[in-house]
Order: structure tokens, then C-alpha cells, then sequence
């Protein structure tokens, strides 16, 4: 009697214990396939992000389209303040995990058990800055994990690749003779710091969209595939390529006609002038306005000015103004610095001296032919580092 009770109670015992572990098997499943659902959506609003950012054309998109943009990201999507001339920026950013806390160092507060079973602590994160109307500059940005690696005192190190995609009104005139090959958009990467491996793609309104769609190849399948990423050519592939090729070729600033006409395309200002005086062992000119090219509406038809050297000029414009001599004409492409008497025309490094020739001419007059697209006041344009 006693042993059927104890062998009908290990029987219920039994079966009480497969229950658990089916529904423990069940519950494990159904928190794998959760976690995998969200590693997949999060890599699905990554990449959609990413469309809707590269539709987003800097001087090109409205602010009305923006507020479009960002009101079907929801809750996702901030605005630092009412729009006005002056300017307010749109920005969306998600997180691959849950409960994450906003600007929180993920790195560390990630938990290992999502890790553990393929959730990666991945960010996206994409800005949108508009000034009169304008969309000025995007960015794009995300953060993939890679597995770590080991310090110096033996611990783990969470190691991250960083993808940093920036739309820009133009580069700056100095930054541009460094890239004749391409003026349109530069491809770069920082070296380790922090762990983080930061591929980077700057681009302006008018590169093509053959080279942009090539260069900024992002592989999303970095955040929910089965093999994770490991370096900066699993995640950019085209973008890694073309710095690899890069470092063969020479990377000297050079003031070629595809240079000069971009340069004139973006510059505020372009007009010939003759040559009075070459001073300061010829890093200074006076000159005297012949001929107004593009805008320069400031400066009167026979009056005179010196161009100085203004701080961190390029050896290529010192040696453009050693080559002009007193008495010739050169053009010349500047932007304005107010002063606190009167517009100072200040030079383009780079090309902004141009010794006179119909070539020349021709050159300038085809980039300013080219300038189509509506311009941001430059008081409310936001300075670039690029």
C-alpha cells in the first residue's frame, strides 16, 4: 500500500517536473523569439531611418517636409524649439535594448543576459538642422557592438564601430584641394579611442547619387545577423575600400580647373581685380575691383582693398600670390568678414587667388553658372568643421 502512494506520488512528482520544464522550454523560446523580434526591428528601423535621411537633401528640403518626416517616427522624434529663421534642429534616436536610460553609458549598464542570448546594445541616432526654411546639415550615426577584446591589465573590453554619415552645404575651401578626386564628398576614419572605430562619409548636396548610394553602403545586417561584425569593412564595406586605395595615392593640395570651378560654385563671392602692390614677400595684395563676377555687390567698381592672410592659410594660396605680379589682374574668390567699419573680403584658401586668363575665366564663370540651389543667409549657416 505505502510503496503504490510513494510510486503514484513520484509519478505526479514527475510529471509536475516536465510541466515545468516544457513551460521553462516554452518561456525560453518565446523570450529568444522576442529578443530576436526586437534585434530584427530595431536592424528594420535602423535601415528605414537611414532612407528616410538620405531623402532629406540639404538647401533642398523644406522645414514642412521635415516636420513630416519626423512625425511619423512618433515618440522617437524631438525638436529642440519652435522653428524660426534662426534656426531648431529635429532629432530621432532609438535604442536595440529595453528600458535603456537616455545618454546612459550602455557600454557597461547593457545586461549580459540580453547579450547573451543575440541582443546587441546597438544606437541610432540621426539629426536634422534647419535654418530659414532650410535644411542646413544632417547627420546619421550608429553605434554597432563588436565582440571584445582584451586590455592591457587582461579585462574585457567593450569595443563598438561607429558609423557617422554628414550631409554639409559645402566644404570648406582649404578642405577642398585635399580631394580633387572626388569634391563632392570625403570618405574618413578616426583611429581607435575609446574603443570605438568611427567610419566617417561627408557629403554635399550636389555628389551624384551613383557615388553616394556606393560610399555610404551600410550592412545592416551588422545588428541581427548571426555573425556579428568584427571590423570597419564588415559594416561599410565601400566606404573601407576606398580608404584602402586611398592610402597608395598621393594626398597633396592641389588648385586643379575641377577645383576651382567647385570652389567657385560655393563661394560667396567671385570678381576680378588688378594687382597694385604685392607686400609681405607676397602673402598680401592690393588690389582694385575691375569686375564684379558673382555678388560682391559691397565692394564698389574702382575702389580699392587688401587681401591679408588669414589664419590657417594653405601654402597653395601663398604660393598662387607669389605668382601674381603688381600691375597684372587675377580673380579672386573670397566670402565677406564684417568688420567694424566695412565688408573685408576675405580669400578661399585653397584657390582663391586665380592669375587672370580667358581659361581661367571660363573655369570660374562655369562653377558660378552651376551655383542653382537656394542659398542659407551666411549669418545663419552653420559653421563646418569639413
Amino acid at each position: 500500500m505505502v510503496s503504490k502512494n510513494v510510486m503514484k506520488l513520484l509519478f505526479h512528482l514527475a510529471r509536475s517536473l516536465l510541466y515545468v520544464l516544457l513551460l521553462a522550454v516554452v518561456l525560453g523560446l518565446a523570450l529568444l523569439a522576442s529578443i530576436q523580434f526586437r534585434v530584427w526591428n530595431f536592424a528594420r528601423h535602423a535601415e528605414n531611418l537611414w532612407s528616410d535621411m538620405r531623402r532629406v537633401q540639404v538647401r533642398r528640403t523644406a522645414l514642412s517636409e521635415v516636420e513630416v518626416l519626423a512625425g511619423r517616427w512618433g515618440r522617437t522624434a524631438t525638436r529642440s524649439a519652435p522653428c524660426t529663421d534662426a534656426g531648431c534642429e529635429f532629432e530621432i534616436r532609438e535604442y536595440s535594448l529595453p528600458l535603456l536610460p537616455p545618454d546612459s553609458d550602455w557600454s557597461f549598464l547593457a545586461p549580459r543576459v540580453y547579450q547573451a542570448l543575440g541582443m546587441r546594445p546597438a544606437i541610432v541616432h540621426a539629426t536634422i538642422s534647419v535654418r530659414a526654411g532650410l535644411v542646413s546639415n544632417t547627420e546619421y550615426n550608429l553605434v554597432v557592438p563588436v565582440p571584445p577584446s582584451k586590455g592591457e591589465d587582461g579585462r574585457l573590453i567593450s569595443n563598438y564601430l561607429f558609423v557617422r554619415v554628414i550631409g554639409i552645404t559645402h566644404f570648406t575651401p582649404s578642405r577642398l584641394v585635399y580631394q580633387a578626386r572626388h569634391p563632392e564628398y570625403s570618405v574618413g576614419w578616426t583611429s581607435p579611442r575609446y574603443a570605438k572605430v568611427e567610419t566617417r562619409v561627408v557629403y554635399t548636396p550636389y555628389v551624384s547619387a551613383a557615388d553616394l548610394d556606393r560610399v555610404t553602403k551600410i550592412n545592416f545586417g551588422c545588428l541581427s545577423g548571426l555573425r556579428r561584425c568584427r571590423v570597419k569593412s564588415d559594416l561599410m564595406p565601400e566606404a573601407s575600400a576606398e580608404l584602402a586605395a586611398r592610402q597608395n595615392l598621393p594626398d597633396e593640395p592641389v588648385c586643379i580647373p575641377e577645383i576651382i570651378k567647385v570652389t567657385s560654385r560655393d563661394t560667396e563671392n567671385a570678381a576680378v581685380v588688378r594687382v597694385l602692390k604685392v607686400r609681405d614677400e607676397g602673402r598680401m595684395l592690393d588690389v582694385q575691383l575691375v569686375q564684379r563676377l558673382k555678388k560682391a555687390e559691397f565692394w564698389t567698381i574702382g575702389s580699392e582693398a587688401n587681401l591679408g592672410k588669414p589664419d590657417g592659410l594653405t601654402p597653395v594660396l601663398t604660393g598662387a600670390i607669389s605668382k601674381v605680379a603688381a600691375g597684372s589682374r587675377a580673380i579672386i574668390l573670397f566670402e565677406r568678414n564684417l568688420g567694424p567699419k566695412e565688408p573685408v573680403p576675405i580669400l578661399a584658401a585653397g584657390c582663391g587667388v586665380i592669375p587672370y586668363s580667358s581659361d581661367n575665366l571660363s573655369l570660374v564663370q562655369t562653377g558660378i553658372s552651376e551655383d542653382v540651389l537656394t542659398r542659407i543667409p551666411q549669418e545663419l549657416e552653420p559653421r563646418s568643421p569639413f
